[in-house]
Parts: C-alpha cells; structure tokens; sequence
C-alpha cells in the first residue's frame, strides 16, 4: 500500500479520480492480474493521470492498458519492442527513454535512451526497490 507521506502529498496535491473511474480503474487492475494489496495498484486506481516529477511525467498509465492496441506504448513495448509484459510503462514515447513499473517484483526501473538490449540484460540507469521508493523520490518527498 502506498505510505502515509505518499498519501498525505496526493492528497494535498493531485486530485483523485471520479469514484467512478476509480472503480474502473481498481476493475481492470484486478481483471489484469496486478496485486490488488501494492502500492501501484492503489496509486494507478485513484490517481492514474499524468503527472509530473523528478524523473519527467508518469502518463495515464491505465487508460494506454486499458486501450491495448497500436496507439498503446504498453502494447508497442510487448509486441514490437518484445519488452517482457511484466514491464508496465509509466511514461510514453515521448520520453525516450524506459520508465518502468516490474509488476512481478514491484520495482522501477530506468532505462536511458530507451536500450532495449541493456534492458533485456538487466542493465539499468537506475533502480528503485519498490513503486513506494519511486514515488517518494518521484514526488520529491
């Protein structure tokens, strides 16, 4: 679950999702298989909007899974760039770079210029624990 300093900073500075969307949102994490007790999992169902922090923007990350096709940058990761799917982009195209949520490990990780090789080989520019460790960071907490 997300920490009590991550809620307290959401809480005074993002608005949450409409009760509906959340519900939608929690539905389709569920459905997908994400761990319903992480913090990701409650982060991307309250608050799963672009936002930006230390490390550029987190995307709707939601919405680009929920819409798994062509114009997904999820779905032209896993199918085009063959990115393992236990990677879930927190950012789009844009970018260039890798930003990504382990959805088997809950970690983050980085990845510059977007080197899929480094990628696929364990090679990152950055490292974070947990989705909890990346968003205090991220968040400047």
């Amino acid at each position: 679950m997300l920490t009590e300093k991550i809620l307290n900073y959401l809480e005074e500075n993002e608005g949450k999702l409409l009760s509906e969307f959340q519900e939608r949102n929690r539905k389709f994490l569920a459905d997908s298989g994400f761990d319903q007790k992480s913090s990701f999992f409650q982060f991307m169902s309250m608050y799963s909007d672009e936002m930006l922090g230390t490390e550029g923007h987190i995307s709707d990350v939601v919405d680009d899974l929920m819409d798994y096709s062509e114009t997904s940058y999820n779905y032209q990761i896993h199918i085009h760039g063959k990115i393992p799917t236990n990677y879930i982009s927190l950012t789009d195209n844009i970018t260039e770079l890798f930003l990504l949520y382990d959805k088997s490990t809950d970690k983050v990780v980085l990845v510059e210029d977007g080197n899929r090789s480094n990628l696929l080989n364990g090679i990152f520019d950055r490292q974070w624990d947990s989705f909890n460790d990346f968003l205090t960071e991220f968040f400047g907490l």
